[in-house]
């Protein structure tokens, strides 16, 4: 049976690290991003922002179309852009900076089964203005959102540390952070929101 293939497009060495494992536990080869950047290359592609991961959007879109299935990020992503992809015939994505590593998850599954993938974030960000206010999850960095959303899973600190591939040492910084940027006293009240945060996007993943 062949081999699918993808690519990772980032310009974040920790998302390319970790969309990389998950894919390869999903069965994918994942290509090395110096690779010419043509959806005919692969038969997943991630674009998660940067100049490589717009012109790989920009490309699709010029294409007569879509020969690979595409998950994109709305740093590269405008509301005309997504209704453009939505009409492809392949299967698209797309979410946001702010989505965890449990929206991606959720993503990828659906993907094979040909769905069409608007994570609720990315379903606001495109519809409001972009002089809207933030969302306090937008003061996370991409590690802090993925450390976030397996919170939101249930996860403890062990467990986190041993998904991400980092010290439980690093985990305790990244949650002494995440509770200062978001204003919360107590690890039990951050619990409580990324629990509530989890409940909102309808779609947790839990790990064993």
């Amino acid at each position: 049976m062949k081999m699918l293939t993808a690519v990772v497009l980032t310009t974040d060495k920790f998302f390319q690290d970790t969309a990389s494992y998950f894919l390869a536990q999903r069965g994918y080869e994942v290509l090395p991003t110096t690779a010419e950047a043509s959806p005919l290359r692969a038969d997943l592609y991630v674009a998660h922002g940067g100049t490589a991961a717009t012109g790989l959007v920009q490309q699709v879109l010029s294409a007569a179309s879509l020969a690979a299935s595409l998950v994109v990020y709305e740093t590269a992503c405008s509301t005309a852009t997504w209704q453009r992809l939505a009409q492809q015939d392949a299967p698209v994505g797309c979410l946001t900076a702010a989505d965890g590593l449990a929206e991606l998850l959720a993503c990828l599954d659906g993907l094979p089964r040909g769905e069409r993938y608007l994570s609720a974030r990315a379903a606001h960000l495109l519809q409001t203005p972009a002089s809207t206010s933030q969302s306090p999850l937008d003061k996370l960095s991409a590690q802090e959102r993925n450390v976030f959303t397996l919170i939101g899973q249930g996860l403890g600190s062990k467990q986190i540390a041993e998904t991400l591939f980092v010290s439980s040492h690093t985990i305790k910084n990244h949650k002494s952070n995440i509770s200062r940027k978001l204003a919360v006293a107590s690890c039990r009240d951050l619990l409580s929101i990324a629990l509530s945060v989890a409940g909102q996007t309808g779609k947790l993943v839990m790990y064993s």
